[in-house]
């Protein structure tokens, strides 16, 4: 009984552990589009200012 206990103290650690995981995976993947979206707005601002120069 007390190993059947333990095992599913494990269980329940390792699916924890896994479902934060995938909240850290979609997080990153969020801060990746945001840092996508950022780069294009700057890249666009430098481009505009490079061809207003000329």
């Amino acid at each position: 009984m007390l190993i059947y206990k333990a095992s599913a103290v494990i269980d329940g650690i390792i699916s924890l552990r896994m479902f934060f995981f995938l909240i850290f995976l979609a997080d990153l993947r969020m801060n990746h589009r945001i840092c996508l979206f950022i780069h294009n707005i700057v890249e666009n601002s430098v481009d505009d200012v490079l061809l207003s120069d000329n």
